[in-house]
């Protein structure tokens, strides 16, 4: 390489320099250090080869052995050129490998900060994704002192969480083990605390999860980024789900509604049920204890009862609306979308025996809400209608949502938390099946108790639970429709609920005669809760 040559490499590497993405010099401004030095080498051995003739030093009597290979001859094959050539190329291998393989230091976290913040106060967001996105578990390690020097550090110091928790738990124990760690305590004055990498990791996944505008712009546009902040480590992201789930669940047609919609084909229970594109539901569900962590159910479902309480002329004219259509127009209903959301979440929790039932009673507060609004006294309805108005349907919906969770009891595993139904409707379970016949009862108990909701849909409603309860006819069954008609006949629990059992045993009175001879032990137990009511014989 002639001298001519190494300048025109240098004016192509400025030129690269200047049109590669963005993204690619920020990393390189955080390697600015061994990629100087790299440099600076290189220089020095392409200059002292370019120079040969005028700077050529003699062999050292130290490298005597060697001096014949290290010594270029005049006029032999190997040049000087040649050698500045390989100086070059070897420079050119190194900093690649450089910045595609070296990983941050703990000292480039404060870099890293500064650069974050500036892409976010220039809203240049996508850039500062792409830089942080290959290290955010790197991160997530330095805020949570998991790397290896600031756990070595707080393991001599006693400063763990595990510490402090076996110090309230049993003091002399934990007294005694730091009178043991006493002698290290010496030795970790010698190691790095690792404070200031805590601290600025710390900033950065505040610029990540604390912005409003960057939670829109990654639920829009980069859904997949959002998953992964779901899923860390970090203390933040449980307020950066309920504040995207609540923006999301309120935004008529946005992504989380639209993955609602492109999931709804897929039924049943399984390890399959969401759909590979739809990231945030995968965030969620396709690892359902990360919707338990989170607790998916609460912004949705506060939501949705703040939406049916709300006195907005529109939401109650489309309530009070006839229900036409509503396979097409139900995914851009709120209520609609949270019983759709609801309904993933439970399958997903039940299928991966997830030992909690997720909160699935919202559904018998939508229905609470619901039958309080309920009016179908519309010029255009007509009450005989199997649903009158948009409100009934998204009353069955809730009803009938309820009716399969209790059926999941003939595929719960044995041994499974879903496969146990308690004594007694006052007493607490995990278990999805049992909770969800629970709230079928007091879903039943706010229609039936309502003067708003006419006798054809209520009878309706009655049919749905019946054959609910006509499907528990396995020997296995036995607990689950035991557990079921005493929810039913009962309201939910509700032991002197005799109006309920009234209106129950007057809507029953109008039901075919071949349904109830499938549930001779639902009208038994009717008659004894409520003995002054005529139920049919």
């Amino acid at each position: 390489m002639t001298l001519d040559g190494f300048l025109t490499f240098l004016g192509l590497a400025a030129a690269v320099f200047a049109i590669i993405p963005p993204v690619a010099r920020l990393r390189i401004r955080l390697q600015l250090v061994p990629q100087a030095f790299l440099a600076a080498a290189a220089l020095v051995l392409a200059l002292y080869f370019e120079f040969f003739q005028f700077l050529a030093l003699p062999c050292l009597p130290a490298f005597r052995i060697v001096c014949d290979g290290l010594v270029i001859q005049p006029g032999g094959a190997f040049t000087p050129a040649m050698a500045a050539f390989l100086v070059v190329l070897v420079w050119m291998l190194l900093a690649c490998l450089v910045a595609i393989c070296l990983p941050p230091s703990q000292r480039s976290i404060r870099g890293m900060a500064d650069l974050v913040e500036q892409l976010f106060h220039q809203q240049r967001y996508g850039e500062a994704v792409d830089f942080v996105l290959p290290h955010v578990r790197f991160l997530e390690r330095a805020q949570n002192r998991k790397l290896w020097n600031q756990k070595l550090k707080d393991r001599f110091t006693g400063e763990r969480i595990p510490d402090l928790e076996e110090w309230l738990s049993n003091p002399e124990r934990a007294e005694k083990k730091r009178r043991w760690l006493a002698p290290f305590r010496l030795l970790s004055r010698g190691i790095p605390e690792g404070g200031h990498a805590q601290e600025h990791a710390e900033r950065i996944l505040n610029s990540l999860y604390l912005s409003r505008q960057f939670m829109d712009y990654a639920a829009l546009q980069r859904p997949s980024v959002t998953a992964v902040l779901l899923t860390l480590d970090a203390h933040q992201r449980f307020d950066f789900s309920n504040r995207l789930l609540a923006s999301l669940a309120s935004s008529q047609g946005s992504r989380l509604y639209e993955e609602i919609e492109r999931n709804a084909k897929y039924e049943g229970v399984g390890d399959n049920l969401v759909v590979g594109h739809n990231f945030i539901l995968r965030a969620y569900f396709l690892d359902a204890s990360v919707a338990e962590t989170l607790a998916a159910w609460k912004p949705v479902g506060d939501f949705v009862l703040d939406y049916i309480r709300s006195d907005d002329p529109a939401v109650r004219a489309q309530l009070h609306g006839k229900s036409d259509g509503f396979d097409q127009r139900r995914w851009r209903d709120p209520i609609a979308f949270a019983i759709a959301y609801f309904d993933l979440m439970i399958r997903s929790a039940f299928s991966q025996d997830i030992k909690d039932h997720m909160w699935l009673a919202y559904l018998d507060h939508f229905v609470d809400e619901l039958v309080g609004v309920y009016d179908a006294t519309g010029p255009d309805i007509d009450q005989d209608d199997e649903f009158p108005t948009w409100n009934a349907h998204l009353i069955y919906e809730c009803i009938n949502t309820l009716g399969h969770w209790v059926q999941f009891i003939r595929e719960a595993p044995a041994g499974s938390v879903h496969q146990s139904f308690p004594e007694s409707l006052h007493q607490g379970s995990a278990g999805i099946p049992a909770n969800a016949a629970r709230c079928l009862g007091t879903c039943l108990y706010h229609v039936l108790r309502s003067d708003r909701v006419g006798d054809t849909f209520a009878r309706y409603m009655v049919e749905c639970v019946l054959r609910d309860i006509r499907y528990l006819v396995q020997p296995g069954d036995a607990a689950a429709r035991k557990f079921l008609i005493r929810s039913i006949v009962t309201g939910g629990g509700r032991d002197n609920a005799h109006d309920y059992g009234d209106r129950l045993a007057y809507l029953l009175g109008g039901i075919d005669c071949i349904l109830l001879n499938d549930v001779p032990d639902f009208l038994d137990a009717a008659r004894v809760a409520h003995p002054l009511a005529d139920f049919p014989e």
